[in-house]
């Protein structure tokens, strides 16, 4: 499902250790939308560089697809969808490091089978790969500054169906995620709109009183 409050979502500041809730109400169906840092959900920003790296991401989508994991529910409510927007991404990028490396290797292959043919331009070979060695390293240090200026973040939502029209929620992403101090929630239901800052001592949403 599409994010719904995808444009507002991208107009949030990026800040470490805060994340945002957005929740919006038509008719019996709710929907909420957590966006944090990616360094809150799995440790890191940087897009992954290793399959340890993958594995984080991936214990992470499994642990939000839980909802009770993110949002405690009441017995009027249960779960109609999950979505996340970002776990393609991140395969994608893992996939093609992985080319890149196989692309490399056999690189490397064809050099040595060069060389073992061709030992009258072994000295011109060397001042090449000396050359593209030190094009690797340049690349690669602009890759690592790219990733220490790297902000992201996962954007996940839950689509409740509910009988109740003034429902209460409980926010438990504080216990799921990594040094997540607080979460902006804001919302637009049919009985109005409004906003609160929560926090692992206060994750408490009651529509009732609202």
């Amino acid at each position: 499902m599409t994010m719904i409050f995808a444009s507002t979502a991208h107009s949030q500041s990026h800040v470490h250790d805060q994340g945002t809730l957005f929740i919006g109400q038509d008719s019996n169906t709710w929907t909420f939308q957590f966006v944090l840092p990616a360094a809150n959900g799995f440790g890191f920003e940087h897009l992954p560089e290793s399959q340890s790296d993958l594995d984080a991401v991936n214990a992470f989508i499994s642990k939000i697809s839980e909802h009770a994991n993110s949002l405690t529910l009441p017995s009027s409510c249960e779960l109609a969808s999950f979505s996340e927007s970002f776990s393609e991404t991140y395969v994608i990028a893992v996939e093609n490091e992985h080319e890149h490396h196989d692309d490399h290797d056999e690189h490397e292959h064809h050099d040595d089978h060069d060389e073992h043919e061709h030992h009258d331009d072994h000295d011109e070979h060397e001042h090449h790969d000396d050359h593209d060695e030190h094009e690797h390293h340049d690349d690669h240090d602009d890759h690592e500054g790219h990733s220490e200026s790297t902000h992201n973040d996962l954007t996940f939502q839950y689509v409740l169906e509910c009988s109740d029209d003034s429902p209460e929620f409980s926010v438990t992403l504080f216990e799921n995620a990594l040094n997540l101090h607080d979460i902006t929630a804001q919302w637009i239901t049919e009985t109005g709109q409004g906003a609160i800052e929560l926090t692992p001592q206060r994750n408490q949403l009651n529509f009732g009183s609202n």
